[in-house]
């Protein structure tokens, strides 16, 4: 009786947040022509700043809600691209874009903000059920903990000592020191008690190894992949730990923005050559500039690439030594547009996962987004869900955890700089896992091996069900 009251209660509970979120998003719909009255009969700045407010609070309030207790990748998306959304109007209504124009960040602020709402409304309102019960998962045998922990540390060790080498690997040794670091954390955190507080060392050599990831191999660019990695992390821990992981994340939500802010200070200054030299939007420029880069796009005669930008991600693991004509990648392709003087220097720009459906699709493009990056994540939360509500005694169902973990857990490169960031790195990280697929394969091996029914029977062992049926007397 009282297990059919909780439910009762669990759903009713949810059928509330749903309506309240309903409620919202429809305010939040709404908004839209409003704005643009706004800015057709007052001004300008206030229309950005109303569009900006409410795509910051719309952001946290779906990040909040959708999955209840868990951190979803729909949830992530959705605070990632009303941040971008909200701190770019935000800062261009109060400052003079050097390339765009101010009518063309808010046409795309909106293209953003009203597609990231419908992509809600459509596929992620319903959300995924809060099954994460931490109580019922078993955890991971002690013997497969120690071989993730060991088979982490030798990656980190790998990404750490190739990239002063100075080889010709980009951003993969990084990427290798990542999936280290990912695999020993979820050693620990998949393994014993479910509580922290019992288990405090193993606390502490989670937070040890991040922080020798940042000190050892961060250096002051892709802030972003520093914070996907904890989030990854984060988002490992909340089906095993009883802990309230969303509350962690806005706690240091604020936190985390000053500190990134102060990283791209002090990159600016080394740049410039001058300690008391001030970057632009304090340090958080990568934040601000993508939506003015949209803005400018958007006004800018366009050759469309009509679908180039997807197929490059499809070579990114192919070098262009071997392939020199092989498509580029949409962040090159925005420097060819509006930087030319630029090409030359290797120099990428990102600009939002809207704004690359914009360039291929032309308008028609964001309406071809929706479907595919909304039902996308919804499929991505379904499959987190299954795996993570799951059991982890076999080194194969780890490693399909651990890589939709890394999915979820970087969804903000989609939001930030379209499909080509988050393919990009990903590959990477999923080619740093290859050892530990190989591992997986020699552990199914070794385990049909030892099945039974392959072993001599010896009189003691369960005889199989098909040799114990009972015969009829003659």
């Amino acid at each position: 009786m009282t297990t059919s009251n909780d439910a009762s209660q669990a759903k009713a509970r949810r059928r509330g947040q749903q309506a309240a979120a309903a409620a919202g998003i429809t305010i939040a719909l709404a908004l839209v022509p409003a704005v643009g009255l706004v800015a057709m009969n007052y001004s300008l700045p206030l229309a950005l700043r109303m569009l900006a407010l409410a795509s910051l609070l719309g952001g946290l309030l779906v990040f909040v809600t959708h999955g209840h207790r868990r951190v979803t990748a729909a949830g992530l998306y959705c605070l990632t691209a009303g941040l971008m959304t909200g701190a770019g109007a935000w800062y261009w209504a109060g400052q003079v874009p050097p390339e765009a124009s101010r009518e063309g960040i808010l046409l795309a602020a909106l293209s953003l903000y009203a597609s990231t709402a419908v992509m809600y409304v459509v596929f992620w309102l319903r959300g995924v059920p809060d099954a994460s019960n931490a109580e019922s998962q078993p955890p991971m045998p002690p013997k497969m903990a120690w071989g993730f922990r060991v088979l982490g540390l030798i990656l980190f060790l790998v990404g750490a000592a190739t990239q002063p080498l100075g080889l010709a690997l980009g951003t993969l040794t990084q990427a290798i020191a990542e999936v280290g670091v990912i695999l020993f954390a979820a050693s620990l955190l998949l393994s014993g008690d479910i509580r922290l507080s019992k288990a405090p060392i193993r606390t502490l050599a989670v937070g040890a190894a991040l922080v020798v990831f940042y000190l050892v191999l961060f250096g002051g660019y892709g802030r972003l992949r520093l914070a996907a990695l904890v989030i990854t992390v984060g988002v490992i821990a909340q089906f095993r730990l009883r802990t309230r992981i969303k509350a962690l994340a806005l706690v240091a939500f604020v936190p985390m923005l000053i500190f990134f802010g102060s990283i791209g200070q002090e990159r600016y200054a080394a740049q410039i050559g001058d300690p008391t030299a001030e970057a632009a939007a304090s340090g958080l420029g990568s934040l601000v500039n993508p939506l003015a880069t949209y803005g400018q796009l958007s006004e800018h005669q366009v050759d469309h690439g009509y679908g180039s930008t997807f197929l490059a991600e499809f070579t990114v693991l192919v070098p262009r030594s071997m392939w020199p004509d092989k498509p580029v990648q949409f962040g090159a392709v925005i420097v060819e547009e509006l930087r030319p003087d630029r090409v030359l220097t290797g120099l990428s720009m990102p600009c939002l996962s809207a704004c690359e459906w914009y360039y291929n699709f032309s308008w028609v493009g964001i309406f071809l987004m929706i479907p595919v990056i909304g039902f996308g994540i919804r499929i991505l939360d379904r499959w987190m869900l299954r795996r993570g509500s799951g059991r982890w005694d076999q080194p194969s169902d780890v490693l399909i955890f651990v890589v939709l973990a890394i999915l979820v857990g970087s969804i903000a490169d989609l939001a930030w700089g379209g499909t080509a960031t988050w393919v990009v790195r990903n590959s990477q990280r999923l080619l740093a896992l290859l050892p530990f697929v190989f591992w997986c394969y020699l552990a199914a091996k070794s385990r049909r091996a030892k099945r039974p029914e392959d072993q001599p029977y010896d009189g003691a062992t369960r005889m199989p069900p098909h040799l114990t049926r009972s015969r009829r007397a003659p």
